[in-house]
């Protein structure tokens, strides 16, 4: 794929999408397929693009339903990548422990490893990766050092076709 190829299919209107209800929250109860296709049925009659933040089981469930129900919906799926550092700045709390920060450079890895793996698995859906949610802004509780970020961006683009993007708040850019 090259870019010329990107800008021809990603022209088209595009949401982020969680299709989380009450009582589910990522990491301990997901939607169910039926869920998901309830909201992509909607979702396909005004998006042509949904942005997904993570390589959970969510969007594994969205994956799958995208490809099983052959709907008309492309996807950028994120790597949420979790703290790897301290940031005291953060109005909600960013410290942890050092054995945390440890765990999370291990999960980090792993989500970095998922996002190649699922990439390269629906190369047809997956138009676009992108490495971290706002990781490097002064107020997240998920800080991790931009350099860090940077060999994550490396290691994706190495391991997949599409093109690789980095999402970061806009307020830095001002």
């Amino acid at each position: 794929m090259n870019y010329q190829h990107c800008l021809q299919i990603a022209v088209g209107n595009a949401v982020c999408y969680s299709g989380f209800r009450v009582g589910q929250r990522p990491g301990v109860l997901f939607p169910a397929y039926e869920q998901v296709k309830e909201d992509l049925l909607i979702i396909q009659e005004h998006w042509q693009y949904i942005r997904l933040y993570s390589c959970d089981n969510h969007a594994l469930t969205v994956l799958d339903v995208i490809e099983k129900e052959k709907l008309p919906i492309k996807v950028i799926l994120g790597a949420f990548i979790e703290a790897e550092i301290n940031n005291p700045n953060c109005p909600w709390g960013g410290v942890y422990s050092q054995e945390k920060l440890s765990e999370n450079q291990n999960q980090n890895l792993q989500e970095v490893q998922k996002l190649i793996q699922l990439a390269n698995t629906y190369p047809e859906i997956i138009f676009a990766v992108s490495v971290g949610n706002e990781a490097c802004v002064s107020w997240t509780d998920h800080l991790v050092p931009v350099d860090k970020v940077i060999n994550y961006i490396e290691k994706v683009k190495s391991g997949v076709k599409q093109p690789v993007t980095f999402c970061e708040n806009y307020v830095p850019w001002l």
